[in-house]
């Protein structure tokens, strides 16, 4: 199980790293957040139908673990002609015909000797040039992803914990109400961000509203449902501003670069936070959690208060529209 689990982490990243990566360079100039807005719809999608059939499938068809292992390879295989069609798609011969860079060859890039542009070799260097901001904005993938994410792999129990004892049924349609809102509003958010820009202060916001949504669960006992949207609407709000924003922040030749680090930032915080979150967790009581989960979100906050003070500074990149036009503040 345990090499299973790691195959499959090799190959999830693999396959994030280079989707975003060719959305990117499709959609750099034309829609970026919408189009990044749209894979996050789809996986949010996936997800949320895995909540709502695993469980019919172990309770209502009688499925086994291992069963249902082989319903998901049935979908992964689903996924790799998926893979197939997009190979074909992004092709040498249609990128050249959309306008589109080739893999591997830099353009407008400066002639310099401290411009590291073989694309063959990794240096520190590459590192070097993506900037403060960037690794700020590290800094907010991390926060808000390991916010949101281990939530949603706890929130079945949570919910059977504190509000459905012994319905996983019911835990897991509740469970699945932040994806679904995600996956709908993912595009709307996407067109929003790529018509105002703001994307500092959208992340801020979306931190704050997380933050919220977990100290309501902690400290009330209202309907799991409020803080659940709440929660999908910040989610798809936040990590829909954060993505585009990368392309904004560094040049374009370190851009894969940047992704790949990018990735392994979130992946790093969904490998740490669910190890404090099984330390924190007690029997029968996920306060110290959820508080955990909320600082997390203040975190978010705080960064994006940083990035928005700083950017303001260095010209405002990460507030400028897809048409290249910076957001004046309301006072001006």
């Amino acid at each position: 199980m345990v090499f299973g689990r790691f195959v499959t982490g090799v190959g999830f990243g693999a396959n994030d790293l280079v989707q975003c990566k060719i959305t990117t360079d499709w959609f750099k100039s034309n829609f970026l957040a919408f189009a990044l807005a749209m894979n996050l719809t789809f996986g949010r999608l996936g997800t949320a139908a895995n909540f709502n059939i695993t469980p019919m499938l172990l309770d209502k068809f009688g499925f086994d673990e291992a069963q249902a292992c082989w319903f998901g390879l049935v979908v992964a295989m689903t996924s790799g002609l998926a893979v197939v069609v997009t190979n074909y798609l992004d092709r040498p011969e249609s990128r050249a015909a959309a306008g589109v860079a080739l893999e591997g060859v830099i353009e407008n890039v400066p002639d310099s000797d401290d411009c590291n542009v073989d694309q063959d070799k990794v240096s520190c260097s590459d590192f070097s040039r993506l900037g403060t901001m960037f690794f700020a904005l590290l800094i907010c993938v991390m926060a808000l992803y390991g916010a949101c994410q281990p939530f949603l792999h706890i929130a079945s129990d949570l919910l059977q914990t504190k509000y459905f004892p012994n319905d996983p049924i019911r835990a897991g349609v509740l469970q699945s109400i932040p994806d679904i809102l995600s996956a709908m509003l993912c595009p709307v958010f996407g067109l929003m961000v790529d018509r105002i820009g703001r994307r500092s202060r959208i992340i801020g916001i979306a931190g704050f509203c997380l933050c919220a949504s977990h100290l309501i669960i902690a400290f009330t006992d209202v309907t799991p449902v409020i803080p659940l949207v709440m929660f999908g609407i910040s989610y798809s709000a936040g990590t829909t501003a954060l993505w585009p924003s990368v392309s904004l922040l560094v040049p374009a030749d370190r851009l894969g670069a940047a992704i790949g680090v990018g990735e392994s930032a979130l992946n790093t915080s969904l490998t740490i936070v669910p190890i404090i979150v099984a330390a924190l967790s007690t029997k029968g009581s996920f306060l110290k959690v959820e508080l955990f989960f909320a600082t997390l979100s203040a975190v978010t906050v705080i960064i994006s208060a940083y990035m928005y003070i700083e950017g303001k500074k260095s010209g405002g990149a990460m507030e400028q529209t897809i048409f290249g036009e910076l957001v004046e503040d309301e006072e001006r």
